[in-house]
């Protein structure tokens, strides 16, 4: 096995002379020319598999993988993507929560055969008009205005959530050298009132979802949202919709992000999220015991 640092102005040539792809398709905006900036690692085996990798462009970010194969690995790196993610696993901590764009037909259909309720599970093909017709609003897709986000997020997110200045200034301080323009919102109105309200990066080929905030009632508002979300990047010719890297908290991203990836981290943040979750487990049982 042979390890080598690659500067940056090097792996478009030693892209080309191995033939390297993006691992399994898989897209991020942070793999954008704009923004890959970083110095690389090149990982040939002796069974021929070659392997460019490099740091993530930050925490929420997937690595940038190119590589001469598309199977399960054991390279150990920040945020390196690996097998696909199926929810019966739950001992993953961190997930790359991505779509591959293909027709909307095709994914409510794909949401229908991993269901194991299509009917009652949205979005799926036996349940999607129908959830779609009670809501009798649209979805709004243009440019980030401060004014316009800085109202509507603080309007309905929960209490306990970051406000809108903040959400804001995260995403510009964690994405060094993002382009202005790539910054969009989406929103959803029923009863002619904004009820779901979406920041995503725009890079031309895939939407990210950074943050959300919606109405709490039996709609599933940011659910119904989300899926229109996928619906306009059908419709538009979009390469894929993801929601970045993070842990399993929520339920909405399983219902979207079907061809989601569990990540390979380094040993210590493997053994911090096993330490966090034995802490959380016994506080639990301290509180109950407790409680009751």
């Amino acid at each position: 096995m042979l390890l080598q640092k690659i500067p940056n102005s090097m792996i478009t040539d030693i892209i080309n002379e191995y033939q390297l792809e993006l691992y399994n398709g898989i897209w991020h905006y942070s793999f954008h020319d704009l923004l890959l900036t970083q110095e690389f690692i090149l990982k040939k085996t002796i069974n021929g598999k070659i392997a460019l990798y490099s740091q993530p462009y930050n925490k929420w970010s997937p690595a940038p993988f190119f590589t001469n194969f598309n199977t399960n690995h054991n390279i150990v790196s920040n945020n390196i993507v690996n097998k696909k993610y199926f929810r019966s696993n739950s001992l993953n901590n961190k997930l790359f929560w991505f779509l591959k764009i293909d027709t909307f037909t095709e994914f409510l259909e794909e949401r229908t055969n991993s269901s194991t309720q299509p009917s009652k599970h949205f979005p799926t093909s036996k349940n999607y008009l129908n959830k779609r017709i009670k809501i009798n609003g649209d979805m709004d897709f243009f440019k980030y205005d401060e004014s316009f986000f800085y109202k509507h997020y603080n309007n309905l997110k929960q209490k306990h959530h970051y406000d809108a200045e903040t959400i804001y200034n995260s995403l510009i301080n964690t994405n060094p050298g993002l382009p202005e323009e790539w910054i969009r919102i989406a929103t959803l109105s029923h009863n002619n009132k904004i009820v779901a309200i979406l920041m995503l990066i725009d890079d031309g080929k895939s939407l990210s979802l950074f943050n959300i905030a919606s109405e709490r009632n039996k709609y599933s508002l940011g659910l119904v949202l989300c899926t229109d979300i996928v619906k306009y990047c059908c419709e538009n010719g979009y390469y894929s919709f993801d929601a970045g890297v993070s842990g399993l908290y929520g339920t909405y991203k399983d219902k979207i992000f079907l061809h989601s990836r569990e990540l390979n981290q380094p040993k210590q943040f493997i053994y911090i999220n096993k330490f966090s979750k034995i802490v959380k487990r016994y506080s639990t049982r301290f509180f109950k015991k407790k409680l009751y």
